[in-house]
């Protein structure tokens, strides 16, 4: 129930009550159940009240007068505010969950991102609101005013919208799965159309709502659809009143409906940042094994343009069409993340594998300098590797037959595995895979690591000619010499 001080300041007036809430911003009026007799608010006018963070829910406000309030993050949930006065007020990111406003007064109103989810808005005026990214998730929209007004990004699936002013209205990416458009009024009444770009209509009733005029870019409807009976004279493909269809003219009764009712067995695919066929690839054959009896096939692929490909589906009539294009949406999305991944850290892979090469380049210039310098160093190293040390030009003739021998067979070990993996592997990949082979094999191990400590590991890098080899040689060396 409501906190009975915060009621008795609301009764004081909302230039006290205003003033209170300037001083406690920390405070979250409680307002739940309220009535406005309770509050003594009948016919109230608490116009540019501040009400912010307010627990409205269950709260009855009827008739009251809240223009230009700022009920921002309020929680008006199961409120009752039928009749009431809301034009212009700041309803952003509100809970109006479940909350009644048949015949409310909206135009013009701040609702972006509010909650309205199973709201009863029938009958209200909504004209010009603005509703971007407002979940009106099975709302009862039936009746209601939303000429003009901004539903980006909205989701409306399952909304009840029959007979629903929308001409003129911008539901560009807006979500209208199973929504009931069934006599809405679509229409382009101003200069200004009602906008359905990238909008998201699977399984919606369009049945008898005007769509002259609308905007139909890259829309996402299915064979679930209804476009029976809509009434259509010419719409178009692209924003800004371009790409007209009929060209001239207006399309015949039924027209429309039959160019653009999708094909019972056809699934539409739309991907708004440009397609990545591994991605694809593989969420569409992991589909296909799990409807494995829908016989989905690629129809179709079309670039708009933009960075928007359409893929279109074929499947059998009675597959499951939604699960199968939720489940290839999904997978794409999924591996697409795991894509993404594996390049981040197969980039780490390389810059570390690069810094260790650098290091021991390094390594080897000092000593170079240093045999250079001083010729008891110079022989001193010399012994210790093996007598190489005074040819780290790699030529082959310095080296005794045998170390020949097993310098090149290392190196053709190395290039023959690093050649199979660039077969299946992006080039960023294959220094990581080398280095996991070449780990799990101790015997392809032992010849590598031999072969260095014969001839040096500048001598395997030469004879590699693959732009991951020298990584991958700089990777074994620096095994054996981290032991």
């Amino acid at each position: 129930m409501a906190n009975p001080e915060h009621l008795e300041r609301l009764k004081a007036g909302f230039w006290g009550w205003d003033e209170w809430r300037a001083r406690n911003p920390e405070i979250k009026p409680d307002l739940s159940g309220a009535t406005i007799w309770q509050a003594n608010l009948s016919d109230a006018n608490l116009s540019d009240a501040d009400l912010s963070d307010a627990d409205l829910s269950s709260a009855d406000l009827r008739d009251t007068d809240l223009r230009g309030a700022d009920l921002s993050r309020a929680n008006l949930s199961y409120a009752n505010l039928i009749i009431a006065d809301l034009s212009n007020a700041n309803l952003n990111n509100a809970c109006l969950s479940d909350a009644n406003l048949i015949n409310a007064i909206l135009n013009c109103a701040d609702l972006n991102c509010a909650d309205l989810s199973r709201a009863e808005l029938n009958m209200a005026d909504l004209r010009r609101a603005e509703l971007n990214g407002a979940n009106l998730s099975d709302a009862n929209l039936s009746g209601a005013e939303l000429r003009c007004a901004n539903l980006i990004n909205a989701i409306l699936n399952g909304a009840n919208l029959r007979r629903a002013d929308l001409s003129d209205a911008n539901l560009i990416n807006a979500i209208l799965n199973g929504a009931d458009l069934n006599g809405a009024d679509l229409s382009s009444a101003e200069l200004n159309m009602a906008d359905l770009s990238g909008a998201q209509a699977l399984g919606a009733n369009f049945q008898g709502a005007t769509l002259t005029g609308a905007c139909i870019k890259d829309w996402n409807i299915n064979s679930e659809t209804n476009l029976e009976g809509v009434v259509c004279e010419y719409i178009y493909l692209k924003r800004n009143q371009q790409e007209r269809r009929p060209l001239t003219g207006t399309f015949k009764p039924g027209e429309f409906t039959k160019l653009y009712q999708q094909s019972r067995d056809t699934i539409d695919l739309i991907f708004r940042e440009g397609l990545d066929w591994r991605a694809f690839a593989h969420s569409f054959k992991q589909v296909q094994v799990e409807h494995a009896g829908a016989q989905i096939e690629v129809e179709s692929i079309e670039n708009k343009g933009d960075g928007v490909v359409i893929v279109k589906l074929r499947s059998a009539l009675d597959a499951d069409q939604p699960q199968i294009h939720a489940g290839i949406m999904q997978g794409y999305k999924t591996r697409i993340k795991d894509l993404e991944g594996q390049v981040e850290r197969g980039t780490q892979t390389i810059n570390r594998l690069f810094e260790s090469h650098n290091r021991l380049i390094e390594s080897q210039e000092a000593m170079v300098k240093a045999m250079a310098e001083n010729p008891k160093v110079k022989q001193e190293i010399g012994t210790v590797y093996g007598g190489v040390a005074g040819n780290v030009e790699g030529d082959m003739n310095v080296y005794t037959p045998e170390q020949q021998k097993t310098l090149a067979e290392a190196a053709q070990e190395i290039q023959a595995l690093l050649e199979q993996l660039s077969e299946t592997y992006p080039l960023t990949e294959v220094p990581a895979k080398a280095e996991a082979q070449i780990k799990s094999n101790p015997q392809l191990r032992g010849r590598i690591v031999g072969a260095i400590k014969s001839a040096g590991k500048k001598a395997v890098e030469k004879l590699v000619e693959h732009p991951a080899g020298a990584i991958v040689v700089a990777a074994v060396d620096g095994w054996e010499k981290g032991k």
